[in-house]
């Protein structure tokens, strides 16, 4: 099993771009895995609550595992919040 915060850690890195910090996006959790539990070298679902403080963005949302990329568009209305999810 690998741990959560560790998993978290990482996707959080992956995803913090100054294209992110100029729009005023937040990062309110990440959830990784069914329930919490990830087993390693399994797909896991991970899901993103983010609020957006500034105009509208629109972008992509990348996460990295070894030298694969997973990108999921991102269009977040001005002062909203959005549960994003990626498997």
């Amino acid at each position: 099993m690998i741990h959560n915060r560790s998993i978290m850690l990482c996707f959080l890195l992956a995803i913090v771009s100054p294209a992110i910090c100029e729009a005023s996006i937040r990062i309110e959790s990440v959830t990784a895995g069914l329930d919490g539990y990830v087993r390693a070298e399994r797909w896991a679902p991970v899901v993103f609550e983010l609020q957006n403080s500034g105009s509208d963005f629109q972008g992509t949302l990348e996460l990295l595992k070894g030298e694969t990329i997973f990108r999921k568009t991102l269009d977040l209305a001005g002062e909203s919040r959005k549960r994003v999810e990626m498997i």
